[in-house]
C-alpha cells in the first residue's frame, strides 16, 4: 500500500516543503519591516513623554509610530498591532475600490457589499447575497495576488462553486491565476502582524 501511495506522499511532501515558514513574531521596533502590496517598508518608533496614546501613519515610504514613553513592550506590541490592522483596512478600502473599477466592466459583476474582516483560514468569502469579505492581511501581498483574490470572490457571484465553468471564467479574466494562487499558497504564512 505504501508503494502504491508513494507518488501522492512525495507530491504532498514537496508541496509542504515549498511553503514559506512563518516569520518570527513582530517586535514593533525601529527598523523592522512591514509589507504593503508586496513591498516592505521600515517602521520608525518615537517615544514621547507627553503622548497619551500611540499613533501610526505612513509618510515618505516609511511607517512612523509615536508611543507614550511609559508604555511597556507588551502594550506597545498590542497597540501598534491594532493600529497597523486599522491602517491596512483603511488603505485597503481605497485600493480595493480602485481595483474593483477595473474588474466590474470585465466581469459584469458587482458585489452587494465589500468589507474587510478577520479571517483565520480564508483570504476571502462571497455570500449567497453577493457580499464579499476580504481578509485584511491580503493587503500585505503583491497587487497581482490581491487582484486574484478579488476576481476569485467576484466570480463566486456568478458561480457559487469551484466548478470547471467557474475556473474557466476566472482564467478568462486572469489567464495566469494559477501562478497567483500558488504564490498565496507558498507565501501566505508570512502575511501576518504577529
Amino acid at each position: 500500500m505504501l508503494h502504491k501511495k508513494a507518488p501522492w506522499i512525495l507530491k504532498k511532501k514537496f508541496e509542504f516543503d515549498e511553503v514559506t515558514v512563518a516569520p518570527p513574531p513582530k517586535e514593533y521596533v525601529s527598523g523592522e519591516k512591514f509589507a504593503y502590496l508586496g513591498r516592505h517598508y521600515r517602521l520608525k518608533v518615537h517615544k514621547n513623554e507627553t503622548l497619551n496614546k500611540p499613533t501610526l501613519y505612513f509618510k515618505q515610504g516609511r511607517f512612523i509610530a509615536n508611543i507614550p514613553a511609559n508604555m511597556t513592550d507588551e502594550e506597545k506590541v498590542n497597540k501598534l498591532c491594532d493600529l497597523f490592522k486599522e491602517w491596512y483596512i483603511n488603505q485597503g478600502k481605497r485600493k480595493v475600490e480602485e481595483r474593483l473599477r477595473v474588474y466590474f466592466p470585465k466581469m459584469e459583476l458587482e458585489p452587494t457589499k465589500i468589507a474587510f474582516k478577520e479571517q483565520q483560514k480564508r483570504w476571502g468569502t462571497c455570500t449567497k447575497e453577493g457580499a464579499i469579505y476580504l481578509n485584511w492581511r491580503i493587503l500585505m501581498a503583491p497587487m497581482s495576488v490581491v487582484d486574484y483574490v478579488l476576481v476569485h470572490e467576484l466570480a463566486h457571484i456568478k458561480y457559487p462553486d469551484h466548478s470547471a465553468d467557474y475556473w474557466r471564467f476566472v482564467r478568462s479574466i486572469l489567464p495566469d491565476y494559477e501562478h497567483r494562487k500558488e504564490w498565496l499558497r507558498i507565501n501566505g504564512q508570512v502575511l501576518t502582524l504577529n
